[in-house]
């Protein structure tokens, strides 16, 4: 095929909330992926549902997200991490 060289920016937005009745433990996350500049220009939105450690919101133990991307859903599992 035909080499093409370009630039990309991604740019990766997420907003997480912690509902205080849960006691940190579950946090909703509101997501999307992108990337600015054309020929790879996309933006893919996305809900995910993280646990927590109690009262440790910063220590996730993982979750599950949806998202959708070139006119299909995927579902994730995520295991956990440490910031």
């Amino acid at each position: 095929g035909k080499y093409k060289t370009y630039l990309g920016v991604p740019i990766n937005f997420d907003a997480i909330i912690f509902p205080g009745a849960l006691s940190g433990m579950v946090g909703i996350d509101l997501f999307v992926r992108s990337n600015v500049t054309a020929p790879d220009l996309y933006g893919n939105p996305g809900v995910g549902l993280f646990f927590s450690k109690k009262n440790q919101p910063a220590r996730p133990i993982g979750g599950i997200t949806g998202s959708y991307a070139n006119g299909k859903g995927q579902a994730s599992i995520v295991a956990g991490w440490t910031f």
